[in-house]
């Protein structure tokens, strides 16, 4: 009953085997000076924290805007470049 109302105080769920190797760790890291807990907790900490990059095309709109050509020209740029190396067999 202590472990399930810690988990709730918590604020989240953790399965039993996930709260058995925090529970290992607790007993090696209870020992250890509160500086070396702090930097435990500022390591732990950081490593929740996660930047989302997140790319919005809205940042590449109009990028060959410069170069003056509309955008049925560069298509039929595109194609005039495309070059096949293939060779068909008749059966």
């Amino acid at each position: 009953m202590q472990r399930e109302n810690n988990n709730i105080i918590m604020g989240m769920r953790t399965s039993t085997n996930s709260r058995n190797i925090v529970n290992n760790y607790w007993k090696v890291v209870k020992h250890l000076s509160p500086e070396a807990k702090i930097d435990l907790i500022t390591m732990l900490s950081r490593s929740l924290v996660t930047e989302q990059h997140r790319i919005e095309a809205k940042k590449y709109y109009g990028i060959w805007g410069e170069d003056g050509i509309d955008d049925d020209e560069f298509v039929n740029e595109l194609r005039s470049m495309r070059t096949f190396n293939r060779e068909i067999i008749e059966l």
